[in-house]
């Protein structure tokens, strides 16, 4: 045998093997934290001359079986490792995803309600803005009256509604806190 074959991953799940060394390592023992030097020809990636290159002693009793064999309880260890952090690496994904789900739900809602007070004045023919929408006005107009009336009735709408609007653009500074993030 003269180079490194494809059906080998099949038999050892855990090889990896480099082009640019012409070389074939225990993947999981080069991504175990402990760094560990395994005894034969498979040691670290990091070490110049690590790995197999000779591929008739790879298949040998000597090659790729003695190293799984031999030193067994680090190479297991590593491959739990390995799998843990697999496994760990696809849950925050995935809780990543459920929590994008669920804002995504509650920025709809939010976006639906802005939607509906907007219509519901504009059906009355209501004016939105008021001459004065700074925080020390008694009357900022019906848009921001209506909209912090109703934040202090809907949960879902008071944790990001933003408490001071400072600016006549309230549209505009709604959607730079994320509302609109759809």
């Amino acid at each position: 045998m003269r180079s490194f074959r494809v059906d080998w991953y099949e038999q050892h799940p855990w090889l990896d093997y480099s082009t640019t060394n012409d070389a074939a390592y225990c993947l999981y023992c080069y991504l175990s934290r402990d760094a560990m030097t395994m005894e034969g020809e498979v040691t670290v990636y990091a070490q110049p001359g690590a790995g197999y290159k000779n591929w008739k002693k790879a298949t040998s009793k000597d090659g790729f079986r003695k190293h799984v064999d031999q030193n067994c309880s680090k190479h297991h260890s590593a491959a739990l490792e390995y799998d843990n952090r697999k496994t760990t690496v696809q849950d925050v994904a995935l809780a990543i995803e459920d929590q994008s789900v669920s804002e995504r739900i509650q920025n709809r809602s939010r976006i639906k309600f802005i939607l509906d007070v907007c219509l519901l004045l504009a059906k009355q023919e209501i004016v939105f803005r008021g001459n004065n929408e700074k925080d020390n006005s008694e009357n900022k107009g019906n848009f921001l009256e209506f909209v912090q009336f109703m934040v202090q009735y809907v949960p879902i709408l008071h944790e990001q509604w933003p408490r001071q609007v400072k600016t006549p653009n309230t549209l505009r500074q709604v959607c730079n806190v994320n509302w609109f993030t759809v």
